[in-house]
């Protein structure tokens, strides 16, 4: 691991100074001629003043809430319905720098086009740059196609083919770079990137119909060699409009995700494999997948679809959205030693939402079982399956949100209600006290697992319960660039937990305080 920990800081070294002459260059470039609007497009630069709970003092809490504060989001300024379809929190101070280039070459119906997309995302004492799928794309429009809707398209991702997903909500989505496990979980997000996987997608769409082919790959180290060897996926996909307002879409994937490096089966091979697949019906708007899927370009028209203001067309539009992944992924096997099995994992979401005039409403469900949110770090106890006593439940959650926009002062106020069913793992293995444990240490644990990385560790012999949450939400869009935006928060969580030095000397669970009341205000600016 030391020396694929080198690897990726060469790598990184190496792309902070690519991305910081690239910058260089646009700056000069710009000195020497007329700068275009839109290079940098979808700018976010956001003031927050929060508190994640005004109901407890500092170190009441794991992690500690500091208490009323200016500064980047941590997850608990969050709640579990939002960033649905997004990666982002909304709060972030970033920047997207977009050098891109379309012309038509020498021969007839085929033109091509490029983008170097980096992205700033200050989070006060750091600041980070990473590659969002920058690429370089060919596109073929035979005579008699439609132009710029139909065609055969070939998109190169020099550096990270992250955009190049498989699903179609992006909190179900799946097969991004992270899908080569590298050994650190994405806890803050965008923060701590994947190792970026180059790739490369070709694409035939017509009018009513579409159907892609893609593969991605990179570097993981052979636990038996000690050596980075190269990884690849597979991935493909389909979508066709069985009738102008109903479409159904489908796409699968097989990664390899390296060798297994759980001493019983040293090296044997980890792999995961499965499809996606949608069904939407929708009048007065289109089909549309998560922001975080579509290629970056300099263009007004694109870029407004990113951080621009809600429209308010008037009428009605609605889309409903159903959606399914399956997947099963090799690991070691706990119950019978030297052996590996495949464990399948599933994912599933229901979206509806509608808007008359100025009034919006959205009701979403979804599913996630536990193996799927730990697909990208393989298995609760690391490369292995689960055992056969374990006690494992998936993450539910229901939620149902309104508002309504005063179109004279622009003021959009609205309320989110939603319940959720965390996933969970309980095992007789689970013993954090040893082979002779304190009373506070024995019997069974269950560890509530929120999301990649963020857990809770209940005290003994206790389960999981479900978690309520309400928000009431505000936005005043002072101008097409800036608004102000509220939100007030209340949650019941009984699965909180911090932990406490008992008299043996052993750190043990506790609950915490269930209640979290917060709130989110927060100036923004996007240009």
């Amino acid at each position: 691991m030391k020396r694929n920990r080198e690897i990726r800081d060469v790598r990184q070294e190496v792309w902070s100074k690519f991305v910081g002459a690239a910058l260089l260059v646009a700056a000069v470039a710009g000195l020497a001629s007329e700068a275009r609007a839109g290079d940098f497009v979808d700018t976010r630069l956001t003031f927050l003043f929060s508190d994640e709970n005004v109901l407890v003092r500092p170190g009441e809490t794991e992690p500690s809430v500091p208490g009323p504060h200016v500064g980047f989001p941590t997850y608990q300024n969050l709640q579990f319905y939002d960033n649905f379809d997004t990666k982002y929190t909304g709060f972030e101070n970033m920047s997207n720098l977009v050098l891109y280039k379309d012309m038509p070459s020498f021969f007839d119906g085929l033109d091509a086009q490029a983008a170097l997309v980096v992205t700033m995302f200050d989070y006060g004492p750091t600041v980070t740059l990473q590659d969002q799928s920058s690429y370089i794309q060919l596109n073929y429009t035979p005579s008699g196609w439609i132009n710029k809707i139909e065609g055969l398209s070939l998109t190169l991702f020099p550096t990270s083919s992250d955009r190049m997903r498989l699903g179609f909500t992006y909190r179900i989505s799946w097969g991004g770079d992270a899908v080569f496990p590298q050994g650190t979980p994405p806890v803050l997000g965008p923060l701590l990137p994947s190792t970026p996987a180059p790739g490369a997608k070709l694409e035939l769409e017509r009018k009513t119909w579409y159907a892609w082919l893609g593969t991605k790959g990179t570097e993981i180290l052979d636990p038996l060699i000690n050596q980075p060897v190269v990884n690849y996926g597979i991935l493909g996909g389909a979508g066709w409009d069985i009738i102008p307002t109903l479409r159904f879409e489908a796409n699968g994937a097989y990664f390899s995700q390296g060798g297994n490096p759980s001493t019983d089966v040293l090296d044997a091979p980890v792999w995961v494999g499965g499809g996606s697949a949608r069904l939407t019906y929708h009048v007065g708007v289109p089909v549309g997948t998560s922001i975080d899927f579509a290629l970056y370009r300099n263009d007004p028209l694109v870029s407004q679809r990113f951080f621009g203001p809600e429209a308010y067309p008037g009428g009605w539009s609605y889309t409903a959205s159903l959606e399914y992944t399956y997947t099963r992924q090799a690991l070691a096997n706990p119950d019978l030693t030297g052996t590996t099995q495949t464990y399948p994992a599933t994912a599933g979401a229901f979206w509806a939402k509608a808007k008359h005039d100025h009034d919006r409403g959205f009701l979403m469900m979804e599913m996630r079982d536990l193996s799927f949110i730990e697909m990208d770090q393989p298995g609760f106890i690391p490369y292995h399956v689960y055992p056969q006593d374990a006690l494992v439940t998936p993450e539910l959650f229901a939620a149902v949100g309104y508002d309504h926009n005063f179109p004279k002062t622009h003021l959009t106020p609205g309320i989110v209600v939603g319940i959720e069913q965390p996933s969970s793992f309980t095992s007789s293995e689970l013993e954090l006290g040893g082979n002779s444990p304190p009373l506070g240490l024995s019997g069974k644990h269950t560890v509530v697992v929120y999301d990649l990385g963020i857990q809770s560790v209940l005290p003994p012999n206790t389960t999981v319960t479900p978690v309520f949450s309400t928000k009431g939400t505000f936005r005043w869009d002072i101008s097409d660039a800036f608004a102000a935006v509220g939100e007030l928060y209340f949650k019941i969580d009984n699965n909180q937990t911090t932990f406490y030095t008992s008299t043996v000397g052993l750190a043990e669970p506790v609950f915490a305080e269930p209640l979290q009341l917060g709130f989110n205000a927060v100036l923004q600016a996007r240009f």
